[in-house]
C-alpha cells in the first residue's frame, strides 16, 4: 500500500474498478524482480502526483487492437515497453503453432521504422529509465530473439545494415518468402513517443474477424515471454538476413505497374517525412526517369521529425508538406509527394490555378489515380462472362470513385469497413471464390485477381496490385508521377484535371473531424457516445432531415457478430441526409479518438459548363461539410451532457478536447491581463509569449499554429477583448 499513491485515485473521476486494477498492476512493477528497473521511475512519478498518468499507466493491458498493440511509449502494461512487445510476440508464436501445428517449421519478416524515444511529451521527467532512447530497431530485434528462442525462422536485415524496412516491402515479403506472418514495429504516423507493433498473416494483410479476436485472445493470455540472448540470435541456423537481391524484388514489381515508354518529364520534389520512403519511393521514382529531387531537411531518418510541424509526420496533414511545397516552389516542380514513416501513406501537393500549391486530399488523390487507370481497363476490351476490371473502396471514402467506376462500366465494391485488412479480405475472395458479397448491400461482384485495378481509402492510403495485401506508397507514387508528367506536357496541373473530373461526375466534398478523448474517462466518454447517438439518433442536423441511420450493428442486416472484435469494428453509425449528405461516426481502431467523416455532393454538370462555375460549386460545398461537421459535433456531444464552446472546434482536432475548450475559455480568461499589461506597456510582449507558449506546452509542438483560429475566435466573442486586444493577440500567435 501507497498512502499518497491511493489518495492520488481515489481522486480521480474513474470508477473504483479501474482504480483497484490501477493499483494491483503497479505493486506488481514495483516489486516483481523482472521489473526491477522500472522501480526508480515509478517512485518518481508517485513523488511528482502523478496520479492520472499512473492510472492511465496500469489500469489495463494495452489492447491488442487492429492486428496489434499501438500507443504511448512508458511504464506498465498500458504502455509500448519492452514487456508488451514481447509478450505479444510470444502470443503470436502461440497463434501459429496453433493454426500450422506444434512441430511445423515456421517463419516471420520482422520490419522496424525510424522511431526513437525521447520522451518528447515529458510524461517520465528526468529519472534515469530503461525507455529512453528505445527505438524501433531495438524493439525488432526483441522480437527477433523471442521467435528464434521458440524456433522460429527469421527474416529481417541484417545487424550491419542501418537502413529500415517499410510496411509494404514487408507485405511483400512475407508473400515472397512464403512465411507464415510478419512483424512491423512501427506507430505510422502517430507522434514521435508512440511506438507498437503490428501483426501479419501469411498473405500479407491483417486478420479479421473473427481470426483477429483469435489471435488477441492468446496474445492477451500471455504474461511472459521465451527470449534468448543477441549473441545467441546472431549464432542461431534460424536467423536469416535479407540480401539486397530479395529486398530489389519489391522495386521490380512496382517498377512493371508503368509502361516503359509512359511520360516522364516532370520535376518532382519529394520528401519522406525522416522516414523509410528514402530507400522506398525516391529510388523508385529515380529509376523509373524522373527527374527527382529530395528536400534535404526532410530527408535524414529521424525518429524525432524534428522538421514535421506539431511532430505529427502524417501525410493527410497539409502543414507536413508545406516545407517541401516551398522547396518545389522555387525548383519550379510539378509534384511534391510525401510519405508517412513506414511509407503505407502518400500525399501529395501541385500548383493551383492562380499560381500558388494546394493540398490533394486523400479522397482527390485516389480519384486522379482511378481516372489515370480507367482507360488500360478499357484497352483490354469488353469484359468476359465472370470477370471484370474492379476497384475496391471504403464507406468513408468519397462516393467520387464510385461514380467514376460506374460511369466506366467496372466493378466496385465501396461498402467496406475503416482498414486495408477488409480490403485485403476481398481480394483474397475474389482469388479463392471468383466473387465478393457486399453483405448488407444486395450486391454480388463476380471477377478475378487480375482484374484488379485499384484499392483506394480517405487517409491517403493505395494500392494498385494484388502482389502486396496492404497500402504501398510507392506505386501509388509512380503513377501520380507519370499523370503529372502527361498534363505538365500538356500545359495542365493536376488540380486543373480534378476539376474536369468534377464537371463530369459532379463536386463530392469530404471532411475528417476527430475528437481526440484520452485516457480512461475518453475511453468511456466515446462508448457513452455512440451508445447515445444509437438510442436517440437525431431527426435533423443542421436543420437538414436525416432520412437514414445505416447502423452496421444492425444484425438483421449487416448479419450476426462473428466476434467481439466484429463487433467493435462495426461500432459504426451513418446519418444520411435529405439533402444527399452523409456523415458517419467511428471509434478510431488505433488512436483515442471518435473520427466523423461528413460528404456533401452535387450532380454532374453540362460538358461546356465553365470550370468557375465547378470551382464555385466546390466552395459551396466545402463550406457545407465543415458547417454540418461542427453541427453534428456539437449534437453528438450534447447527447452525452456536454456542452462545448463553438469556437473549441477552431482549435485543431490534433489537440485533445479537454484542452480545446480550456484553451477557449480558462486560457483565455487567464490570457487578457497579460495583453493589456503589454498594452500599457508595464510588461514586454515577448513576456507574454513565453507565458501563452507555457501554457500551450500540453497542447504539443507548434501549439501556437494548432490553438490560433479557436482563440481569436473566442476573442471575438468574449467581454473584454476589445479591438486593440485582439489585434495585439493576433500578432502573438502569428509571430
Amino acid at each position: 500500500m501507497i498512502p499518497e499513491l491511493d489518495a492520488g485515485f481515489a481522486a480521480l473521476p474513474v470508477d473504483d474498478a479501474t482504480k483497484a486494477a490501477a493499483r494491483d498492476a503497479l505493486a506488481h512493477w514495483r516489486t516483481a524482480a523482472r521489473f526491477a528497473e522500472y522501480r526508480p521511475l515509478l517512485d518518481a512519478l508517485i513523488a511528482r502526483r502523478r496520479f492520472a498518468l499512473l492510472l492511465d499507466c496500469f489500469y489495463r493491458r494495452i489492447p491488442f487492437g487492429t492486428g496489434g498493440r499501438r500507443g504511448p511509449v512508458g511504464v506498465g502494461p498500458n504502455r509500448i515497453n519492452p514487456y508488451t512487445l514481447s509478450t505479444s510476440v510470444q502470443g503470436h508464436v502461440a497463434a501459429l503453432r496453433q493454426r500450422y501445428g506444434a512441430t511445423a517449421e515456421l517463419a516471420v519478416v520482422i520490419a522496424w521504422d525510424v522511431r526513437v524515444f525521447h520522451d518528447l511529451r515529458g510524461e517520465l521527467g528526468e529519472t534515469p529509465s530503461p525507455l529512453r532512447g528505445l527505438s524501433s530497431r531495438d524493439l525488432g530485434w526483441l522480437a527477433a530473439r523471442v521467435y528464434l528462442a521458440n524456433d522460429v525462422r527469421v527474416h529481417l536485415l541484417p545487424p550491419d545494415d542501418p537502413s529500415y524496412l517499410s510496411t509494404p516491402e514487408l507485405s511483400f515479403l512475407i508473400r515472397e518468402l512464403g512465411a507464415a506472418g510478419g512483424l512491423n514495429v512501427s506507430a505510422s504516423h502517430n507522434h514521435p513517443d508512440d511506438n507498437g507493433g503490428k501483426f501479419y498473416n501469411s498473405l500479407g494483410g491483417q486478420e479479421i474477424p473473427p481470426a483477429d479476436e483469435e489471435l488477441a485472445t492468446i496474445v492477451e493470455q500471455v504474461d511472459d515471454a521465451r527470449l534468448i540472448s543477441l549473441a545467441q540470435a546472431l549464432d542461431s541456423p534460424l536467423l536469416c538476413p535479407l540480401a539486397p537481391t530479395v529486398r530489389r524484388r519489391y522495386r521490380e514489381h512496382n517498377l512493371r505497374l508503368l509502361p516503359p515508354d509512359g511520360p516522364r518529364q516532370a520535376r518532382i520534389v519529394f520528401t519522406p517525412l525522416h522516414g523509410t520512403g528514402s530507400t522506398t519511393v525516391l529510388p523508385l521514382l529515380q529509376e523509373a526517369g524522373f527527374e527527382v529531387e529530395a528536400e534535404p531537411a526532410g530527408l535524414p531518418a529521424d525518429g524525432a521529425f524534428p522538421t514535421v510541424p506539431f511532430r505529427i509526420p502524417n501525410p493527410e496533414v497539409p502543414q507536413s508538406l508545406a516545407r517541401a511545397s516551398r522547396f518545389a516552389q522555387a525548383r519550379g516542380a510539378q509534384l511534391v509527394l510525401a510519405t508517412d514513416p513506414d511509407a503505407d501513406r502518400l500525399g501529395a501537393m501541385a500548383p493551383d490555378h492562380e499560381g500558388g500549391w494546394r493540398p490533394l486530399t486523400g479522397n482527390e488523390i485516389g480519384a486522379l489515380l482511378l481516372h489515370r487507370l480507367l482507360p488500360r481497363a478499357a484497352a483490354a476490351g469488353p469484359p468476359e462472362e465472370g470477370r471484370r476490371p474492379f476497384l475496391v473502396t471504403t464507406w468513408v471514402t468519397s462516393r467520387l470513385h464510385e461514380r467514376l467506376a460506374r460511369a466506366a462500366g467496372i466493378g466496385c465494391v465501396s461498402t467496406l469497413l475503416v482498414g486495408f485488412k477488409y480490403i485485403g479480405e476481398v481480394l483474397r475472395q475474389i482469388e479463392e471464390h471468383g466473387e465478393y458479397v457486399e453483405v448488407g448491400w444486395g450486391r454480388t461482384l463476380r471477377a478475378r485477381l487480375d482484374d484488379f485495378l485499384l484499392a483506394t481509402e480517405e487517409s491517403h492510403g493505395y494500392l494498385l496490385t494484388a502482389g502486396l495485401r496492404d497500402k504501398d506508397a510507392a506505386g501509388a507514387a509512380l503513377l501520380l508521377a507519370e499523370l503529372a508528367a502527361d498534363l505538365h506536357a500538356r500545359g495542365e496541373t493536376l488540380p486543373d484535371l480534378l476539376l474536369q473530373i468534377q464537371r463530369t461526375h459532379g463536386v463530392v466534398e469530404n471532411r475528417l473531424l476527430s475528437l481526440v478523448l484520452q485516457g480512461a474517462t475518453g475511453l468511456q466518454t466515446i462508448a457513452a457516445l455512440l451508445a447515445a447517438l444509437r438510442q436517440a439518433p437525431p431527426a435533423a442536423v443542421d436543420g437538414t432531415p436525416v432520412a437514414e441511420v445505416v447502423d452496421w450493428q444492425d444484425e438483421a442486416r449487416f448479419g450476426p457478430f462473428l466476434s467481439g472484435t466484429d463487433r467493435g469494428a462495426r461500432n459504426v453509425l451513418c446519418f444520411l441526409l435529405e439533402d444527399g449528405s452523409r456523415i458517419t461516426l467511428r471509434p478510431s481502431g488505433t488512436e483515442p479518438k471518435c473520427k466523423i467523416y461528413v460528404e456533401t455532393a452535387g450532380p454532374p454538370h453540362e460538358p461546356t459548363t465553365p470550370l468557375a462555375t465547378v470551382r464555385a460549386a466546390q466552395a459551396r460545398l466545402a463550406a457545407r461539410a465543415t458547417q454540418l461537421g461542427d453541427a453534428f459535433v456539437l449534437l453528438a456531444l450534447r447527447s452525452i451532457g456536454r456542452e462545448v464552446p463553438a469556437a473549441a472546434l477552431r482549435v485543431s482536432d490534433l489537440v485533445p478536447l479537454e484542452l480545446r475548450v480550456w484553451v477557449v475559455t480558462e486560457l483565455l480568461a487567464q490570457l487578457l491581463p497579460h495583453l493589456v499589461a503589454a498594452q500599457g506597456q508595464e510588461t514586454s510582449r515577448d513576456q507574454v509569449q513565453a507565458w501563452l507558449d507555457a501554457q500551450l506546452r500540453p497542447c504539443g509542438s507548434d501549439a501556437r499554429q494548432l490553438v490560433a483560429a479557436g482563440l481569436r475566435q473566442a476573442a471575438a466573442e468574449a467581454p473584454g477583448y476589445d479591438p486593440a486586444t485582439r489585434d495585439l493577440l493576433a500578432a502573438l500567435l502569428e509571430s
